[in-house]
């Protein structure tokens, strides 16, 4: 008790000190408090999926290139291997940008392209309608799954979305 009177009465008789020291305390916890914070979010926190220890993400490397996005056909042949349980693709990339037209003023909206099943192994439900089929997939057609935030923010969170037409990307 009588060390912390001692510190005290110091610490007031030199105000730029105890302000320096105090300043230099708060600073040290607010900096471990983010970089807590940022170790937790993205390396301790698991991800938000159905059995996250099995997931891996493959990709392509060349020595002189680095690793690169494997191709369709590539992924054709992982899927076809017995050496996974399942493997499904996606492309998420910020070029992925394209217009959303014929709802309010036009709008450049984030595509991410997946293969048919990726939801259903990532255990993610839909909100409404139903994911596309691999028919769909295999003959190319044009079919949209929209978000959650995209429904809220742009179609008002309209319960007959689903079987509508909206108008995305470059052909729109």
């Amino acid at each position: 008790m009588f060390q912390l009177r001692y510190a005290i009465r110091s610490l007031s008789r030199s105000p730029v000190l105890a302000f320096t020291a105090l300043t230099t305390i708060a600073l040290g916890v607010g900096a471990n408090a983010i970089v807590f914070s940022l170790v937790h979010a993205v390396l301790l926190r698991p991800l938000p999926f159905h059995e996250p220890d099995r997931l891996v993400q493959l990709w392509q490397t060349h020595p002189s290139l680095g690793n690169l996005t494997a191709t369709w056909p590539d992924y054709l042949d992982w899927k076809r291997a017995k050496s996974f349980e399942d493997v499904e693709a996606y492309t998420f990339q910020v070029v992925n940008k394209v217009p959303l037209l014929g709802e309010g003023a036009p709008e450049q909206i984030q595509a991410t392209m997946v293969s048919n099943g990726l939801l259903a192994m990532l255990d993610v439900p839909m909100l409404r309608g139903r994911c596309f089929t691999q028919r769909e997939e295999r003959e190319k057609q044009r079919v949209a799954l929209v978000s959650e935030a995209l429904w809220r923010r742009k179609f008002a969170v309209d319960p007959n979305m689903v079987g509508r037409s909206i108008r995305v990307g470059p052909e729109a």
